[in-house]
């Protein structure tokens, strides 16, 4: 491409040929030169039996005969001197049409001589079969008369008449022409092949040079011969390559038809074909853009190109480019009528006196855009961006003209035969909303009697939001911008003055043209002034030069990485204006400076061509970029700034690429801070990065008041995000800095004459241009200005995202995907802390903010849940998990809102209406136990319940996160073996014979209780493991009589019962004799005294009890017998003292600990051990049999349930050009140590935890949530670690949820070697097999065992997707989800289209995947630091779709500062995001109640009551 030669001295050595004099003059007969003769009776004679002849001979199928009169070369040469002059007949009449008809039959029948395969069924004299090239050349030369204009005299449906009939017969001759020319198999030699394009180019100059006329014979053919001129063109090129001097005569004869719009219709499909085969032929290994298009697969083109050499293409290729010279040329009319054609039309009119004023160029602009709109698909084709195809193919058959016809004519038939009509639409044109008021008050202009009609000027099309896969091997950008930049530069700046830069832009010199030729020769003509002036000013090509912007746009923000533009100097000649702007970037600039500044709203397309075609301008760090942010700024504001936004699509896909480039902008004030920006190429700066930080804020606030569309609010939530953060960041090292240099800004302030406090306020702006930076937009963080600190934007952020969660909450508004986003920006606004240097300053600056937020999310969910049930939906009830969970997080991360009385009550209503689906207050008080349990949906009734949970243990309990495992509670890792260890009670123990040693209980279905029941003698304490869905306990119990408080006594000292109540009355002096001290009676009565029954009413209901009864009243007479026989004795004896108390006997050695903490927890009753109700199954308090084989393996099941959710998320470095899997792991462990910046960014990622002495989550369940006994491995001293997961690791966690990041290393996975046959994964599995037959839904929450049918709540599975139901094993447990997430830190961005990413998820196993190969769902976040020491985001999906990854949105510039959060944030909402979207996933909550279920299932004991008590007091 660059050893092209450039095309004003491409055929400077060649001569052009004078075809349409030759074919002149070869058109003639003898028959014309002689005088008086009646030609219509002299061709019917000679010609009428000869075409009778080859009919017959169609009709009989006789197969090829020979004339027999026409036997040799003299007979066949005078027959067609007949045949030259009867195709020049006029069409007037009847019989003249029927001579011409037969003529042209005949001609038609004797071509196919040059084809074998048709000539075995024609007709053909033996000489032209003999000779077919010498007479086929002799019949291109008759045939030219067909195609000249007959004079017409008479009416117009005459006229129209006549151009038909003619029009059907050159489409005949066409036809065949063209067949024979695609078959490759005829017969043309080489000056064959130069007759036939001599003819072609003659009859299209003949037809197409004139002036478009309505009732023109050229405007019926335009289209028609133009295509054919060019498909045979390039057969031509294939079969015999023309010489120069044809080249040249085609590109000579072209520039005189470009007023015609089948010129450049058929020179850009053309175009297209040969670039789509030479990027083939360039880049072989790229990929088809447009392969599957079904408008190539039916092309002709393919068959033709296919035949090419690579030499041939690349030669056709540019010169089929340059084949109508230059096309900026359009846009002056001066230059496209500057042919003879148009001086002779002006001379013969009566009403045009100028060529230029001619009604038909009045098209130019449509012509124009055409062009460039070609131009710009070549551009495309060579960068890889998909093409749409229908756009080219729409008008190349049909195409607008200049005129619009007759009324006649507009219901006259089409004269293209039936099997050349295509069924296409023209060009989308819409008309212009601002007419010119000068046509209104004109008469229109009567040309041959034709009305002239105004065509509205063209609009361009905006693309949809177009996500781009460039090819990886397209060319470099200065490549193209040799061939094509001339032209798109020249059109971009086409009305601009580069002589003076410091001035603004003004018109070209056309205008002063246009002004030249009021002249008034006619009253006719100065109307038709008036109406031709207005349309080809300048403003009329808007559209075309809006397509070469945004070519412009594209090659320069869609550049190869490696690619330094700014050091390419053009090429390419330049105009005398700008020979002193020799780089390519450099006009660059200065094209988006003129066309950013136009002047609104007649420029209105070029500016939105920029806007929509440079979203990447920013991200891609051009130099000198910087000095376009004012000029940027400038243009959001035209379609950001008003409030009430048009929701069509195209101002939609506007409004989405200025949020692009804001989201790309945000960090450069911080960033740059002060640094000047100069402007206009000037030595004097004009303005700051910081002085238009306001102008951002204010566009990014006004961007979001009246939009409407989901994507759009959704990536502008993720800006007010990036703006919180990193005003955040500023924030605290501006007050650090502030500290230290106080003393030193108080002594300058006073030695420039300013007073303490005078300074300059943040954002003051210094000698700015007042047109490209507002001085009225004031700072303050009252609520009404800009906010100019942390504190004011994080106040007004959190309002704004507020406003938009109330308009979701109406029914008409709502958008599940805009109120996620919305609850994500909120939950990450929410672990933002301010502070202002003072400790606990955050309750009083932020306090009312943060009420006001959970206020709206309070009011958010009572909304959504009060809905009617035909609004509920699974997006729905995700937007209420989702809101639960950002709940949350505000009130682990803001402690102070739980000091607020409102606040938790507010808190405490909503759990209430998330679990029973209605408020007690509204109804009035209704107990727990009497309320009926109507949640919205089993997943918000989990939701809430895993808030109270967290409000419960977590909340002002454990840090703001990270939170480390040892931090939350419920998150004990300690199980019965190492316990007994720990207790020092024997050794060698095995999981087995551990749990012999503990009593099993379960209650209320739900609860497990581990207690140890063996206790050494003299032993007054035991332990509980308590195994609950929220966690798992150990708690440590010491039996005493009294409080701890009131137990003064010594160790040795033994406890005495306590003293009666003082007497009122003197006690008797008898002392009777008691079977329980007399004290007893005095003590006041607990209800542990009534756990014994009372035996009269236990007897009454019973009858075994009443047999039972007489058993023991017999005993008891025995027993009263025995005691007088004991009465009688002690009188007897006198020496016992009859007045000695009872003494208190010896406490005892042996406890039951099992009754004792059962009892004292009221477990024991006779309610709990008692036969369920009517349609529950299992009792309260029930024993499990630990006896069993399998009892050991799945409490280990119900131990590695985490109360947390896990994931992990791996990162790699690439570097550049680099696109194997293994060195891409070998550059984890080598760049992590010698490249800084990516240390610094994983280090920001998480804290480093050693896999072997971690208690959480490590990245793999072998390593996983482990208590290390060993201590001996200390934490090494080496900093290189690798974070591959197998010695050190990266961690984050919260509350509820756990990351790790990891830059694996190697393809082996991690051993599981480790686990037992009762492993993770096989339980896991185990577990999701059994589970499939039932609904994990239908499990109840803390106050329900799950066995009540009126309670049980199932979920409509309807709408889960089989997608969905394959990953629903992986979904069962808390370890990761069906989505990995991988972190690339790209050298260059060209990599990421070539990256092994099929081979990369080999490495991502965590331990329950059961094959990584067949992984397909992933989300890629690209992350490329810029020279500007920036970071340019890039979010890429599987399957090519680009996600909005908040609060990273593809596109999105960050500072270093904020990068490791926005990549951990945005990898946390992915998961969760994820598991929202699954109806199948259950909370770690559920997971660790439905397995406790399934213990009680198959473990219970089914013990009668007198058997269970008995238990209690016999030890194992």
């Amino acid at each position: 491409m660059n050893g092209m030669w450039c095309s004003k001295s491409m055929y400077t050595e060649w001569s052009v040929l004078r075809v349409v004099d030759m074919c002149e003059t070869s058109r003639v007969s003898v028959v014309h030169k002689m005088p008086q003769i009646n030609g219509t009776l002299l061709v019917n004679s000679c010609v009428k039996p000869l075409a009778q002849m080859l009919n017959n001979a169609s009709v009989a199928n006789t197969g090829p005969q020979d004339n027999d009169f026409l036997q040799n070369d003299r007979d066949v040469l005078w027959i067609m001197e007949v045949l030259c002059y009867g195709l020049s007949l006029p069409l007037s009449s009847g019989e003249q049409h029927d001579c011409v008809r037969d003529c042209v039959h005949i001609y038609c029948e004797w071509f196919c001589a040059l084809s074998p395969q048709m000539a075995k069924s024609k007709a053909i004299p033996f000489p032209i079969r003999d000779d077919p090239n010498l007479y086929c050349r002799k019949i291109l030369e008759h045939i030219y008369n067909i195609f000249i204009a007959r004079p017409i005299a008479g009416t117009d449906t005459n006229v129209l008449d006549v151009v038909s009939r003619q029009a059907v017969l050159c489409h005949r001759l066409l036809r065949t022409i063209e067949t024979i020319a695609h078959d490759e198999h005829n017969l043309m030699d080489r000056q064959t092949w130069d007759t036939l394009l001599i003819f072609l180019l003659a009859i299209n100059d003949t037809l197409l040079s004139p002036p478009v006329e309505a009732t023109d014979i050229g405007t019926q053919l335009c289209e028609r011969i133009v295509s054919v001129l060019f498909e045979i063109w390039l057969i031509a090129c294939v079969r015999c390559f023309p010489s120069p001097s044809f080249w040249k005569t085609f590109q000579h004869l072209s520039t005189g038809w470009r007023h015609r719009p089948p010129l450049i219709d058929n020179w850009n499909r053309i175009n297209y074909s040969l670039t789509l085969r030479l990027v083939k032929q360039i880049s072989p290994n790229s990929y088809d853009i447009n392969a599957n298009s079904p408008t190539l697969q039916k092309n002709f083109l393919n068959t033709i190109l296919d035949e090419m050499n690579d030499e041939t293409l690349k030669q056709c290729w540019y010169r089929f480019l340059h084949t109508i010279g230059n096309p900026v040329e359009l846009c002056s009319p001066e230059i496209i009528s500057k042919t003879d054609r148009f001086y002779h039309s002006a001379c013969a009119s009566e009403n045009v006196v100028d060529p230029r004023q001619h009604p038909c160029l009045n098209n130019l602009p449509h012509i124009f855009y055409k062009a460039m709109k070609g131009l710009s698909i070549l551009v495309d084709t060579f960068l890889g961006i998909p093409v749409a195809v229908e756009e080219i193919d729409a008008d190349i058959y049909k195409s607008t003209t200049s005129l619009a016809l007759s009324s006649a004519s507009s219901i006259q038939p089409p004269a293209t035969p039936p099997e050349r009509r295509h069924n296409k639409t023209a060009f989308p044109l819409t008309i212009n909303k601002a007419p010119n008021k000068a046509l209104g008050t004109t008469k229109n202009v009567i040309i041959n009697k034709a009305e002239p009609t105004v065509n509205p000027l063209p609009t361009i099309t905006y693309p949809s939001a177009p996500e781009y896969i460039l090819s990886p091997t397209r060319p470099k950008s200065t490549s193209i911008l040799d061939v094509l930049g001339d032209w798109l530069f020249q059109s971009a700046l086409f009305g601009a003055d580069l002589k003076e830069p410091n001035e603004a832009m003004i018109r070209s010199n056309s205008i002063q043209s246009f002004n030249e030729l009021q002249r008034k020769p006619s009253a006719a003509s100065d109307r038709l002034l008036i109406e031709t002036l207005p349309l080809l000013s300048p403003d009329s090509f808007e559209a075309g030069q809006a397509e070469a912007f945004g070519a412009l746009c594209r090659l320069f923000c869609f550049k190869k990485a490696d690619e330094e533009i700014s050091t390419m100097l053009s090429r390419q000649p330049h105009p005398p204006s700008v020979q002193k702007v020799k780089n390519y970037l450099t006009r660059f600039h200065l094209a988006l400076q003129f066309g950013l500044t136009l002047k609104e709203p007649f420029r209105r397309q070029i500016i939105a061509s920029i806007l929509i075609n440079s979203t990447k301008i920013f991200e891609v760090d051009l130099p000198g970029g910087s000095l376009l942010i004012p000029h940027y700024l400038k243009a959001l504001e035209i379609y950001l700034i008003p409030k009430e936004k048009q929701n069509t699509k195209p101002d939609v896909e506007i409004r989405r690429s200025c949020i692009k480039l804001l989201l790309s902008l945000f960090s450069y004030p911080l960033h740059f801070n002060e640094l000047a920006i100069k402007e206009n190429l000037s030595e004097t700066p004009s303005t700051t990065f910081q002085s238009l930080r306001p102008r951002l804020i204010n566009l990014q606030i006004q961007a979001l008041c009246g939009e409407t569309d989901s994507t759009n609010v959704q990536m502008i939530l993720g800006g007010f995000l990036l703006m919180v953060s990193d005003a955040s960041v500023h924030d605290s090292f501006t007050q650090i800095d502030s500290i230290d240099n106080s003393i030193e800004t108080m002594r300058s302030n006073s030695l420039n004459g300013l007073q303490f406090g005078q300074h300059l306020p943040f954002g003051h702006q210094t000698s700015c241009d007042s047109s490209l930076v507002s001085n009225d937009i004031p700072f303050s963080d009252d609520g009404k200005g800009i906010p100019d600190t942390a504190k004011g934007l994080f106040g007004r952020t959190l309002s704004h995202v507020g406003q938009v969660l109330i308009r979701c909450r109406d029914k008409n508004q709502y958008d599940s995907h805009v109120s996620l986003a919305a609850l994500e920006v909120l939950s990450s606004i929410g672990r933002i802390h301010l502070s202002n240097g003072s400790k606990g300053s955050l309750h009083t600056n932020c306090l009312l903010e943060c009420k006001d937020t959970v206020k709206q999310i309070f009011s958010f969910i009572e909304s959504q849940c009060e809905k009617p049930a035909p609004f509920h939906s699974k997006d729905l009830h995700s937007t209420i998990v989702a809101a639960y969970q950002c709940l949350a997080v505000w009130f682990h991360e803001h402690e102070h809102l739980l000091k607020e009385k409102d606040c938790i009550s507010m808190l405490l209503e909503v759990i209430e209406l998330g679990i029973s689906g209605s408020k007690s207050k509204k109804n009035g008080f209704v107990f727990k136990a009497d309320k009926q349990l109507k949640p919205a949906s089993m997943r918000v009734r989990e939701a809430a319940e895993s808030l109270l949970t967290l409000l419960m243990n977590h909340f002002n309990n454990c840090p703001q996160s990270p939170c480390p495992p040892e931090s939350i509670i419920g998150s004990s890792l300690i199980d019965e073996s190492n316990l007994l260890k720990y207790l020092s009670i024997g050794n060698n123990w095995t999981p087995e014979s551990s749990c012999d040693r503990f009593k099993y209980f379960v209650s209320d279905n739900l609860i497990m209780l581990a207690i140890l029941d063996q206790l050494e003698p003299n032993d007054k304490e035991t332990v509980c493991i308590i195994r609950s869905p929220f966690g798992k306990y150990c708690w440590s119990f010491t039996f005493r009589q009294l409080p701890r408080k009131h137990n003064m006594r010594t160790p040795g000292e033994q406890v005495s019962r306590p003293l009666p109540k003082p007497e009122s009355t003197p006690t008797p002096t008898t002392h009777p004799i008691r079977h329980f001290p007399e004290s007893m009676d005095k003590i006041k009565s607990t209800k542990f005294d009534c756990i014994v029954p009372n035996l009269t009413k236990m007897i009454a209901e019973s009858p075994e009890f009443r047999s039972d009864q007489e058993i023991m009243l017999s005993l008891i007479e025995r027993v009263e017998s025995h005691m007088k026989y004991e009465k009688q004795r002690l009188h007897k004896t006198p020496t016992l003292n009859r007045s000695t108390d009872c003494k208190e006997p010896m406490i005892s050695t042996e406890l039951e600990a099992a009754r004792l903490v059962l009892s004292h927890f009221s477990f024991l009753t006779f309610e709990t051990l008692q036969d369920a109700p009517m349609g529950q199954m299992i009792p309260s308090l029930i024993a499990l049999n630990n006896k069993s084989p399998e009892f050991v393996s799945n409490l280990k099941i119900l131990d590695s349930i985490s109360n947390r959710t896990s994931d992990s998320v791996f990162v790699y470095y690439v570097r550049q050009g680099v696109k194997s899997a293994d060195e891409i792991l070998a550059d984890n462990k080598q760049q992590i140590v010698s490249n800084t910046h990516f240390r610094e960014f994983v280090l920001s990622l998480g804290t480093i935890i050693d896999v072997r002495t971690h208690s959480g989550w490590t990245g793999h369940v072998a390593t996983a949530w482990r208590v290390v006994t060993d201590n001996t491995s200390a934490k090494e001293h080496d900093k290189n670690y690798t974070f591959d997961g197998k010695r050190h690791a990266l961690y984050w966690a919260d509350v509820s949820h756990e990351l790790v990041f990891l830059l694996p290393s190697t393809f082996s996975p991690m051993s599981d070697d480790s686990i037992d046959n009762s492993s993770l994964d096989g339980d896991y599995k185990q577990r999701a097999v059994s589970d499939l037959h039932a609904d994990a839904r239908s499990v109840s929450s803390l106050s329900d065992d799950g066995s009540n049918p009126s309670k049980a709540i199932s979920e409509n599975e309807s709408t889960r997707s089989s997608l969905r139901r394959k990953f629903r094993n992986q979904l069962l447990h808390n370890i990761g989800c069906d989505v990995k997430v991988l972190i690339f830190w790209m050298e260059s961005t060209d990599d990421h289209y070539d990256l092994p990413i099929n081979n990369l998820l080999l490495t991502t196993g965590t331990g329950v995947e059961s094959n990584l190969s067949l992984w397909k769902d992933f989300v890629l976040i690209l992350i490329h630091p810029l020279k500007n020491g920036l970071f340019r985001i890039i979010v890429q999906g599987s399957g090519g779709r680009t996600p909005i990854t908040l609060p990273l949105i593809d596109g999105m510039v960050v500072s270093k500062h904020i990068l490791g959060t926005f990549v951990r944030l945005a990898a946390l909402n992915i998961c969760r995001r994820r598991r929202l979207d699954t109806e199948s996933f259950q909370p770690p909550h559920v997971k660790r109640r439905l397995k406790i279920q399934e213990i009680v299932n198959k473990y219970r004991l089914l013990l009668p009551e007198s058997e269970f008590y008995n238990s209690l007091f016999t030890s194992k």
